[in-house]
């Protein structure tokens, strides 16, 4: 396409979905379009009614998130609430949205909730009467 942008089609979301990459100097960001939704960071293999293949939305979902993680490359995506700029941070079972600061461009640490473990033992143990610690 140009110097420093990628096309790569994913399909999933609807015939033809794409998500973009730039690259400029050591900078990278990724352009997700629909391919990510803000409860997806925590549930990404759900998937919503607009979907045209949602199992395959679900994989290149997960693959995207698992891939964004480990590089630390910075995403936008369409229905990610302001800013829509993050990274991609994993917590546990789960994935996290790393905003970026919407003047400094730095990005907050991710707040960790308890994984998805931790909040099964918590729920079997405060059903029996007792708390976990």
């Amino acid at each position: 396409m140009a110097p420093g942008v990628v096309v790569q089609r994913t399909g999933g979301h609807t015939p033809g979905h794409s998500v973009v990459r730039l690259a400029s100097g050591g900078d990278r960001l990724t352009f997700a379009g629909d391919a990510v939704f803000q409860v997806g960071f925590e549930h990404p293999d759900w998937y919503n009614g607009f979907e045209h293949d949602p199992e395959e939305a679900a994989r290149v979902r997960v693959r995207l998130l698992r891939e964004l993680a480990a590089n630390r490359e910075s995403l936008v995506a369409t229905h990610l609430s302001f800013p829509s700029a993050c990274h991609v941070a994993v917590a546990g079972d789960v994935f996290r949205w790393v905003p970026m600061h919407p003047t400094t461009g730095s990005f907050s640490a991710p707040q960790v909730p308890p994984t998805l473990p931790q909040l099964r033992r918590t729920a079997c143990l405060s059903s029996r009467g007792r708390t976990a610690s």
